[in-house]
């Protein structure tokens, strides 16, 4: 018999180490001494309700018999519970996470998720796993055994250039159930573009029709003609030196004596393009020091090697929390004038200099304001 008034079952499904939420939970309410049997699905409150009306009287238990993504299944934790519709009753699941890597790929400059990402998932040399990252930004991998592993990018979301660092990772089950997740935070630049724009000298009006060459680190690239509005565009371009050099056009009426130019490129992907930093004060002795800063952005620099992908803020003193954000300048080296020394991390959750294995010729750009060191 039904009853009609509005109390509650509920059950709420919570992680057993930091107590989040956890939705997409599947249990079983079974009523131990008649018929009664359901399946139901915790939602995005980590919860899953039944009315009193739609439960009998009688004794029942509840068991899981699905884990949310990531996290394991308790096969021994059975509650049970009495039912007459007189109060409502609340039971609360844990769930342990499972070992594994969470990654989570983003864009460099408007730190929006990206889909679309490939990575493989490899120990001791051997791939084993690929997976693409979500509309979230998230790929995840779950109940992996103790040891190392490398998680490398194998195709960028379209318009990125691909992440080159192979980012290692260590697992222990046994480890502080907080760290048993570990995440890798991977950011991409996008892929750039050159636009070229054609006009006459004297009326500035569009001219179609011009064509060009291209060059890429002194290699023939491509070459690209001028359409009706007097532009051509080269897309999604790698890091490096362009340079372009008019080669054909309308030459009854126009001369083919535009200069050849070039673009580094070099210098955007690495960040420091457009940025601008807390002024130095006191900037004429041999030593610049921290006290000298007006720090009103936290930050007051960057330094980036656009050849390895590297880019990070410069953030006061050799802390855990300026590492964490990016770079961190040690205390007592100059912040300019004299020898500047800074530091970061090379493995761990904030790889910002994971890929630190410079080479001669690499260019190493240290900004602050308004000046810029190579």
């Amino acid at each position: 018999m039904a009853n009609s008034d509005d109390y509650v079952f509920k059950v709420h499904k919570v992680s057993s180490v930091d107590g989040r939420n956890l939705m997409g939970a599947k249990f079983e309410v079974k009523d131990i001494d008649n018929d009664f049997v359901n399946t139901y699905t915790t939602d995005a409150l980590s919860e899953f309700t039944i009315q009193g009306r739609d439960l009998p009287i009688g004794s029942f238990e509840v068991y899981e018999i699905a884990a949310p993504e990531g996290y394991a299944t308790d096969g021994a934790d059975i509650q049970t519970f009495s039912w007459d519709n007189t109060r409502d009753v609340t039971l609360t699941f844990k769930n342990a996470p499972l070992p594994g890597i969470q990654i989570y790929k983003y864009d460099k400059d408007s730190k929006e998720p990206l889909a679309g990402a490939t990575f493989e998932i490899r120990r001791d040399g051997q791939v084993l796993q690929t997976v693409k990252t979500d509309v979230n930004g998230y790929a995840k991998v779950y109940n992996l055994p103790k040891g190392f592993y490398q998680v490398v990018e194998v195709e960028p979301p379209q318009g990125y250039l691909k992440d080159e660092v192979e980012h290692e990772v260590y697992i222990d089950p046994s480890a502080d159930p907080t760290q048993i997740i570990r995440e890798v935070n991977v950011p991409n630049p996008q892929k750039l573009s050159i636009r070229i724009v054609k006009i006459d000298k004297e009326s500035k009006v569009p001219l179609e029709g011009f064509t060009f060459d291209v060059y890429y680190n002194d290699a023939h690239l491509t070459s690209v003609t001028t359409d009706a509005n007097g532009e051509a565009m080269l897309e999604e371009l790698q890091p490096g030196t362009y340079s372009v050099h008019e080669t054909d056009g309308d030459t009854d009426h126009h001369n083919l004596d535009a200069p050849d130019q070039t673009v580094e490129t070099d210098e955007v992907l690495n960040g420091l393009e457009g940025f601008s930093f807390n002024r130095l004060e006191g900037m004429n002795g041999g030593y610049t020091a921290q006290s000298q800063l007006v720090t009103t952005n936290r930050h007051f620099g960057a330094v980036s090697i656009g050849s390895r992908g590297i880019f990070a803020y410069v953030y006061p003193g050799a802390t855990y929390e300026s590492m964490q954000k990016g770079a961190g300048h040690v205390d007592g080296t100059s912040v300019w004038n004299g020898n500047v020394a800074l530091c970061g991390h090379n493995r761990g959750s904030w790889l910002y200099f994971a890929n630190l294995n410079v080479q001669v010729g690499d260019v190493v750009t240290y900004k602050t304001w308004p000046l810029v060191r190579a």
